[in-house]
């Protein structure tokens, strides 16, 4: 479905996505908690100055096909393009583990404090219907 040369971009796109996998959790986790308590209990330096990068490091040697393109021959068994993209990508994903690993033990700690805001609106709901019955 996705094989075939015509196809690599996709398949570039796909992966590139995949990498991209952390945002949503890293803006809830803000949303929830702002800045100042984001910065200090999730470790941004993994996902954004290392995850991220060897995600995109490895897209751009996988698409321009280095070092291979320019050594031809001398990289046709061992470190060729997609061999260094798969080391990338190894490295990217352990970066992003250690990420959303740090992310779930703070998430764990604080609790998720939008169950405390259902609850409080569930209490006013509560005291306005009673109001309005009375």
């Amino acid at each position: 479905m996705l094989e075939g040369p015509d196809k690599k971009h996709i398949r570039v796109l796909f992966f590139i996505a995949l990498g991209a996998t952390s945002f949503l959790p890293q803006m809830h986790f803000l949303a929830l908690y702002g800045v100042d308590h984001y910065l200090a209990i999730v470790d941004v330096i993994w996902l954004f100055a290392v995850s991220v990068p060897l995600y995109l490091i490895g897209s751009v040697v996988f698409v321009f096909k280095f070092p291979e393109r320019f050594f031809p021959g001398r990289f046709d068994i061992w470190f060729h393009s997609h061999q260094l993209w798969h080391i990338f990508v190894i490295l990217a994903a352990y970066a992003h583990y250690l990420c959303m690993y740090n992310m779930m033990h703070a998430r764990q700690e604080l609790g998720c404090t939008m169950e405390n805001e259902y609850a409080l609106l569930a209490d006013q709901q509560m005291q306005l219907d009673a109001g309005a019955t009375s």
